[in-house]
Formats: C-alpha cells, sequence, structure tokens
C-alpha cells in the first residue's frame, strides 16, 4: 500500500512489512556448517513462528540474461578512473565482461517479514479497528494511503525483525535491511527484469513531488 518507516512498508489490511538483502555465509559451506545452519535457523527463527501473526517469504532469482549488465555497473567505477589516467584500455574491460558473462550468473536473495493483525489480541484488535476508524484521509482512488498501517504492530514487527537479524548475524549469514525506496526498486527490477533501472526510485509519503 505505502511505505510506514525508512524500513517498514504498509499492506492495505495494515500489515507490516520489511525487506532483507541476504548476501549470504560469511564463511565456506561444507557438510557440517550445513547441517549446523539447519539446526540452528530451526531454533533461532523457527521459534517466532510458534504463534500466529508473523510470516516469512523468501525470494530467490538466478537469470544468466542480467549478468552483463550487473558486470557493467561493477566495472564502472574502473572505466572512470581508466579514463582520467587517459589509458586506453577500453578492449580489456570489454573482453572482461564477455568472458566472465559465459560463466557467472546475476543472483538476489531476499526474506520478506510480514506481522499480520492476527498477532493482536481480540481486545487489541477491537482497540486497533476503534482508533483507524478515527483516521481520516481523503478519498484518493489509486492513491497510496499513508495511514494504512496498524500502529498497534510496530513495537512487535520491530521485535520480529531485530530477533531475525540477530538470529542471522549468529548463523554467520550477512544480511541487511533494506531501505523502503531499495526494497521497491528490487520488487520492481525482478517483476519486470528487462526494464531494470538501478536508478528508478518510487514516490513515498514524505518525499519531495
Amino acid at each position: 500500500e505505502t511505505a510506514d518507516d525508512e524500513i517498514t512498508m504498509a499492506a492495505s489490511d495494515g500489515s507490516l512489512v520489511t525487506y532483507v538483502k541476504v548476501d549470504g555465509s560469511r564463511q565456506i559451506i561444507g557438510e557440517e556448517e550445513y547441517n549446523y545452519l539447519v539446526e540452528g535457523s530451526t531454533i533461532k527463527i523457527g521459534s517466532r513462528f510458534d504463534r500466529q501473526g508473523h510470516a516469512l517469504q523468501v525470494y530467490f532469482v538466478r537469470d544468466p540474461n542480467r549478468i552483463a549488465k550487473h558486470l557493467e555497473d561493477l566495472l564502472r567505477p574502473s572505466r572512470l578512473t581508466a579514463e582520467a589516467c587517459e589509458l586506453d584500455v577500453k578492449d580489456i574491460f570489454d573482453e572482461r565482461v564477455r568472458h566472465l558473462s559465459r560463466y557467472l550468473s546475476y543472483e538476489e536473495c531476499y526474506y520478506v517479514l510480514w506481522t499480520r493483525p492476527s498477532v493482536l489480541t481480540r481486545n487489541e484488535l477491537k482497540r486497533a479497528a476503534t482508533d483507524y476508524k478515527r483516521k481520516k484521509w481523503i478519498k484518493a482512488g489509486f492513491g497510496q494511503n499513508p495511514l494504512a498501517a496498524l500502529d498497534a504492530l510496530r513495537t512487535r514487527h520491530k521485535s520480529y525483525i531485530a530477533s531475525i537479524m540477530s538470529s542471522l548475524d549468529e548463523l554467520g549469514i550477512r544480511a541487511e535491511l533494506m531501505n523502503v525506496h531499495d526494497a521497491l526498486r528490487a520488487i520492481k527490477n525482478n517483476l519486470y527484469p528487462t526494464k531494470a533501472h538501478e536508478d528508478w526510485r518510487a514516490c513515498l509519503p514524505g518525499d519531495p513531488i
């Protein structure tokens, strides 16, 4: 529906959503490490789902067609440095992109953390519904509703995020919370990979018009 704060988005039913970009393990994974990760994540992360209200989505993409553009983005600083030094090495960079594109593939992995209204007790839900009705907002068709989030969910969502990030760190998994603009850009780029653009930026509440 819209953004609630710098790292949180709100769904139309008041749920809160946060995106985590997962880069992978900080160490080489063997059979023992793999078993440790499975057992550890079951205990540390799985414990958050003993009750209803929290959800975790995992999104993984592997796209060989996007690797050439990604390599170009990585090589851009080197190209600029070479141009500044007046070095004519464009053919070397071009060859590197052509060569590596044959062996590499573009990959991304995200965890999507949800906190649903069902995490609240019956009395809390009644109170939240009453508070929500008091909020006044214009009828704007398909426009964003910046008051969509349920206030009562915010504390629980922050606790959920902190727990997941702490668990990933203890397991040796490198991950970072995504800014809402970066998260929406990642969503768009993966929905429409042929139109992927790193400079695209969603217009959210608080942004300059």
